[in-house]
Formats: C-alpha cells, structure tokens, sequence
C-alpha cells in the first residue's frame, strides 16, 4: 500500500490519458505503466506513471509551450479536436503541489510519451500508515469561499481552475460593480478573501475597494481584498494599498502565488492581526 492524494493523481492521470486519446486514432495505441524505484529510506518509495501513445506527436516550438494555459498546437489535425486549452496547466499545476515531475517526449507524427514522477509514504499492510502524512498549505484552504474579480474571460478561467485545485470555493464578478453588488448582498465576511482585478469596465478594482470598504457593513475592515494586476511598480502597490487593499499579486498569477495569499490571509484571521495583512503580496 501507499498513501497519498489520490484523488490529485487520478485527475493528473486521467487528464493525461484523456489528451493521449484525443489525439490518437481508433488504429492507434496507448499504454500506460507504473514502476517503482526501490529507496533506502523504507517509509517512502519514488513510483513513476508513465503513459505512451502512437498518435499524432508534437512539434518542437509547440514543446516548448504545453504547460502554458490555452497553448494548442496550430495543426489541422487538431483543429477539430475539442478542449479548453487548460488540461496540461492544470496536470503541471497539480503535480507541481504533490512536489512532483513530469516529462514529455515526443516526435511528431509518431507518438507521445508523459512520465510522472511522485514520491509516496508506504503504508503496512492492513493500509495502515507508517507515517502520518503532513497537511500542506493546500488543506487549509479547501472549503474557503472566494469572490474573483476579472473581467478578462481567460485569466478569469485560469485563476477559477487555480483556486479551485486549492479546494476553493469560487464564485466571480466580471467588473467592479458587480464585485461591489457581491460583497453588500451577502452577510459580513461572507467570502474569505476577494482577488480583485485593477483595469475594469464599468468601476474599477480600485473603485470598487473604496465602496467596500466605506459601505459600513459590520467588520468590513476584515475582508482580505488582494489586487491581481500587471502593474508591479512601487506606485502601483502603494495606489492598491491606499485604495484599501491588503496586498498585490503580479500577474500572471501562478497557483503557488495564491495559495500564498490564501495562506497569509488565514494566519492573520487566526492571530487577528488584520494589520498584517497589509504584508499579503507577491513579488514586485
């Protein structure tokens, strides 16, 4: 036995064998193995996943660019094929927060190989663990309700499937108005943070913070709101901050970035020090 997240892998897996089968034919062939790579350390063991396909192949400039979001190959053999763009983000994504690897081979017009590499504790027979396992960052954020403010369809696509790997509870507002409209219509602290977009139609993200934060509802001064915005200069940050905002993520926003904030914004709640929220940003 070996315990890990199973449902985690099974997403990456079944993503993974998904795309073989989109773009190998009814004649082609997909195999998919398991091995194990013998350890000292006898509580842990490093399995790799490897899935094979005698489909269409990939060109090299297209390599180059599968993990990023909405990449598809320019092909008219794929042209037909459906798909958001977004499985191998988020395959990248969640073998990245189970601190694992994945390779991918391939020669156009031959084939594809993917190989995932993850290290999981062993268990004893019974399935009992050798080993409890440590919650991550990850776990704290599951159940969390986010209101996400963009109004650019695709980074509002990216960032809700982000959050969503998280265990977050996404719901989404297209401008500052409507982010505005959100936030009053429901109880005090109703979401637990707001990712607030700075360059809207309508009202902007910082706008928008200013209603929220003068619409005199109890404990307002308590709700995490978090920029996401190209803009990572000095006055950018400060404008956001004095806005009423608590902190800044660059864009594009990686998974890592807003489970960071998540993280930060909980650590605030459970100390309450909402004064230090004002340190909740990413790089700049």
């Amino acid at each position: 036995w070996v315990m890990g997240d199973a449902r985690r892998i099974r997403q990456v897996l079944v993503n993974i064998l998904e795309n073989a089968s989109k773009y190998t034919g009814q004649r082609g062939k997909i195999t998919f193995s398991v091995c194990e790579f013998k350890k000292e350390e006898q509580r842990t063991g490093t399995y790799r996943f490897i899935i094979e396909d005698t489909g269409i192949g990939m060109k090299p400039e297209y390599m180059e660019h599968i993990f990023e979001p909405f990449s598809r190959a320019d092909d008219s053999r794929t042209s037909k094929v459906p798909g958001t763009g977004l499985g191998m983000t988020i395959v990248k994504n969640l073998i990245s927060m189970m601190d694992g690897d994945i390779r991918v081979e391939s020669e156009y017009g031959k084939g594809s190989r993917f190989t995932v590499t993850l290290c999981l504790d062993k268990c004893g027979n019974t399935g009992e663990a050798i080993q409890p396992a440590v919650s991550g960052p990850e776990a704290a954020c599951r159940g969390l309700r986010v209101l996400l403010v963009e109004d650019n369809e695709l980074n509002r696509q990216i960032a809700s499937e982000m959050l969503k790997l998280l265990g977050v509870r996404v719901e989404m507002a297209e401008n500052g108005r409507e982010a505005v409209e959100a936030v009053c219509s429901h109880p005090a602290l109703y979401y637990d943070a707001v990712f607030m977009d700075v360059q809207m139609p309508v009202m902007n993200g910082y706008e928008a913070t200013r209603e929220i934060r003068g619409s005199g509802m109890e404990r307002i001064g308590e709700l995490p709101i978090i920029a996401m915005t190209a803009d990572a200069f000095a006055e950018d940050v400060k404008r956001a901050r004095l806005s009423g905002m608590n902190g800044h993520l660059a864009k594009p926003v990686s998974i890592e970035l807003l489970r960071g904030a998540l993280s930060g914004c909980l650590d605030c709640k459970r100390k309450n020090r909402w004064d230090e929220m004002m340190d909740i940003s990413g790089p700049n």
